[in-house]
């Protein structure tokens, strides 16, 4: 029983820690100004999901080490950004028009879950293991030889 309580804790911590990178707020800029809102580091193949509303003139970059990758304009959108190589990637708004804009977004590195299922699969087969171990031993106990009464039975009466 305490194999599978512990299995059971194993499970949750392994699932809540392997928890997604996320930014989200609000900023609002002026005319030419940029700002930079979430920064990850991430790996070929890493996926990030961002949603944003803005006013006019708002550009949103991706940029990795200083070099743009990808852009997009518009008031709203929502889209991912797959990673193309490893590296820091920084998330930034500017406002390419000629009036303070206000923007709201969010942002959001996609959990890497391969790690944690793998090893919450295994958890689960070595808790099914310890399980019908301790279930062979409990059954195994119960069959004990019965207990031989030892030296002459008692003179009959």
């Amino acid at each position: 029983m305490r194999a599978l309580f512990a299995s059971i804790v194993a499970t949750f911590v392994l699932l809540t820690a392997g928890g997604a990178l996320a930014d989200a707020g609000s900023v609002t800029l002026n005319p030419g100004q940029e700002s930079t809102v979430a920064s990850f580091t991430l790996k070929a193949g890493d996926v990030v999901d961002y949603t944003y509303s803005t006013g006019l003139g708002i550009t949103f970059r991706i940029l990795r080490s200083g070099t743009e990758v990808f852009n997009t304009s518009s008031q709203a959108t929502h889209g991912t950004f797959t990673a193309s190589a490893d590296g820091t990637y920084a998330f930034s708004f500017r406002n390419d028009g000629s009036y303070l804009s206000p923007v709201s977004y969010s942002i959001e590195k996609k959990a890497d879950t391969s790690g944690p299922l793998l090893i919450v699969g295994v958890g689960a087969i070595a808790a099914v293991v310890a399980g019908v171990g301790i279930a062979l031993a409990l059954r195994a106990r119960g069959r004990k030889a019965p207990i031989q009464a030892q030296g002459p039975p008692p003179p009959p009466q």
